[in-house]
């Protein structure tokens, strides 16, 4: 393997790091026994820059080049953003619809298991007087919210996507970058 440059990150398929490399886990080193990589680092992703900075934290995140894209937002080096749970507010929900099933016909059982909305009603067994239980209206015309409303418990869910676990190392030795 070639020298690389210092504060190089590579992805390494074994399970440890290689002799002059660190996990990008997030750790703190002293500037003392790491000036060059501090040079190149310096506070970009936390330490307190007298005697100590942190490594870039990869753990269970996504490398996003910095800058903004067409469309995006702008993005600084050493910035964390995203979550890896969200819940969604009924404004976030895709517009969508309940379609309610319905006969114009006398109800005949009092459960609603593989039946229909029907016409209420009451009897004595041999007659049934039906209760009116609707009224005439546009087919557009929504439900009451005393009959429908807003359902879920506002909990989040887990919203990552699919990975293969690799390990992120950052190069602590090597050739120092040079600036074009």
């Amino acid at each position: 393997m070639s020298d690389p440059f210092i504060g190089e990150i590579r992805i390494f398929g074994f399970d440890y790091a290689p002799l002059g490399w660190a996990f990008c886990n997030g750790q703190t080193l002293l500037i003392t026994q790491n000036q060059a990589l501090f040079a190149v680092l310096g506070v970009t992703f936390g330490g307190d820059g007298k005697t100590n900075f942190n490594l870039p934290n990869l753990m269970g995140r996504v490398p996003l080049c910095a800058g903004a894209g067409t469309g995006l937002t702008p993005r600084n080096a050493g910035a964390a953003v995203g979550a890896d749970t969200v819940a969604l507010s009924v404004e976030q929900m895709p517009w969508h619809t309940h379609a309610l099933n319905a006969q114009n016909a006398n109800a005949q059982q009092a459960g609603p298991a593989n039946a229909f909305l029907a016409k209420g009603g009451h009897g004595d067994g041999k007659a049934f007087t039906a209760w009116n239980t609707y009224v005439p209206g546009p087919t557009t015309m929504p439900m009451s919210n005393q009959a429908v409303g807003v359902t879920g418990q506002g909990l989040a869910h887990e919203n990552r996507q699919p990975v293969q676990i690799l390990n992120y190392c950052i190069a602590l030795q090597g050739i120092f970058p040079p600036k074009s």
